[in-house]
C-alpha cells in the first residue's frame, strides 16, 4: 500500500468515525463517544508521525507493543483502527485496504482470547494490583480530600463506596424533588432531593442505549445527611451542577490526580467501585446474589461482567 500523508483535523476524524459507526450500527453515537474516540485516534496518529496510521497495521502493532498500555486499551486502539480502515473501504471506496482489515480483525481476535484467558486465570496488571487497597485506605483519602477542602470529590468517593456508578456520577445535576417532577425532558444525570427521599436518576451513561434510564434510592442515613449538608454548605441551587464537573472525563482526571497526590495511588471511579464490591460481607450466597443483581442493575451492566471485572480475587462463597 502506498504511503498516505493526508493531513486530517480532529473534526475530520470525528466525521469519519461517526459516519462508519452509523453505517455499521445503524444508529448515531453520542457526541461524547465520538469526541473521545476521535481524540484517541488523533493521539496515536500524533505519536506515529501524523499520518493516517490505520492504513499501516504493522506500524500500529509496533507502536502498541512499545507502549505501556493495558491489553484492553491496546484492543480498544486496534478496534478504532479497524473502524477507520473500514471507513476507507466502505465509504471512501479504497479497495487496497483488505489486508489491513484482515490483520486488525486477527489482532482483535487474539486480544479477546487473551483477555478471556486473563479473566479465567485472574491475571491482574501491576497497576490494578496497586489499586487493590482496603476500604480504610479509601476513607483515609476521603479525610484527606475534606482536609484540603475538596469536599465535592470527598462526597463523590463516599457515594462510590456505596453505589457502583461510573464516572457520570461527577456530572450529576441537583434538583429539588418538586422541580424534578416538573422537568419534561429528563435526559441527563440527576441527584434528586425531597424532604424524606433522595434518589439518583441517570440517562446519560456508557450503556444507556441498552439499559435506559436507571433510578435508585440513596438509603443510607449517614450518606443522605452528608448530601444535604454539602448542598447547604455550598449553596447548590436546584437545576445546577452538584459537583462542578462538566464531563465524566474531567471528573475522572481530577479524581485520579488528587488520589495520587494524597495517597500515592491513582484511583478512578472504577477502581473505587472495585474496592467497594470486593469488600462486601455476605452471610450466604443468596444475599450475595441479591446484592450483586441490584449492583449490576444500578451500574447498568450484566451480572457476569460485574463478577468478572469488578470483583478482585475475593470469593463470594467466603
Amino acid at each position: 500500500m502506498e504511503s498516505n500523508t493526508e493531513t486530517l483535523t480532529l473534526q475530520d476524524i470525528e466525521h469519519r468515525f461517526a459516519e462508519i459507526k452509523r453505517r455499521i450500527t445503524g444508529r448515531d453515537l453520542k457526541e461524547n463517544t465520538i469526541k473521545n474516540n476521535a481524540k484517541m485516534i488523533a493521539k496515536i496518529m500524533a505519536a506515529t508521525g501524523g499520518i493516517p496510521i490505520w492504513l499501516f497495521p504493522e506500524k500500529v502493532e509496533a507502536h502498541l507493543d512499545n507502549s505501556n498500555l493495558s491489553l484492553t486499551t491496546k484492543r480498544n486502539y486496534i478496534s478504532l483502527m479497524l473502524a477507520m480502515v473500514n471507513y476507507e473501504k466502505q465509504i471512501a471506496e479504497n479497495n487496497e485496504v483488505d489486508d489491513a482489515i484482515k490483520r486488525y480483525i486477527s489482532l482483535i481476535t487474539e486480544a479477546e482470547k487473551q483477555v478471556a484467558t486473563n479473566k479465567q486465570e485472574r491475571v491482574v496488571s501491576a497497576k490494578k494490583q496497586e489499586q487493590q487497597v482496603m476500604p480504610s485506605v479509601v476513607y483515609d483519602i476521603v479525610d484527606g480530600l475534606n482536609a484540603n477542602k475538596h469536599h465535592n470529590l470527598a462526597l463523590i468517593v463516599e457515594i462510590l463506596m456505596k453505589y457502583p456508578y461510573r464516572a457520570e456520577v461527577g456530572t450529576l445535576i441537583y434538583y429539588k424533588l418538586e422541580d424534578f417532577n416538573k422537568l419534561k425532558n429528563k435526559t441527563e444525570n440527576y441527584l434528586v432531593v425531597g424532604k424524606r427521599k433522595i434518589f439518583v436518576s441517570r440517562s446519560d451513561y456508557k450503556t444507556s442505549h441498552k439499559y435506559g434510564t436507571i433510578k435508585n434510592d440513596i438509603t443510607e442515613t449517614d450518606l443522605k445527611k452528608k448530601i444535604r449538608e454539602y448542598i447547604e454548605m455550598n449553596d447548590i441551587q436546584s437545576a445546577h451542577s452538584m459537583f462542578g464537573f462538566a464531563t465524566a472525563q474531567e471528573f475522572s482526571k481530577r479524581l485520579g490526580y488528587m488520589t495520587k497526590k494524597l495517597a500515592g495511588i491513582s484511583l478512578g471511579p472504577a477502581a473505587i467501585v472495585k474496592v467497594m464490591l470486593s469488600n462486601q460481607g455476605f452471610k450466604d450466597m443468596a444475599e450475595a446474589a441479591d446484592y450483586l443483581r441490584e449492583a449490576s442493575r444500578v451500574r447498568g451492566t450484566s451480572l457476569s461482567v460485574l463478577q468478572d471485572v469488578y470483583l478482585h480475587s475475593t470469593k463470594l462463597e467466603d
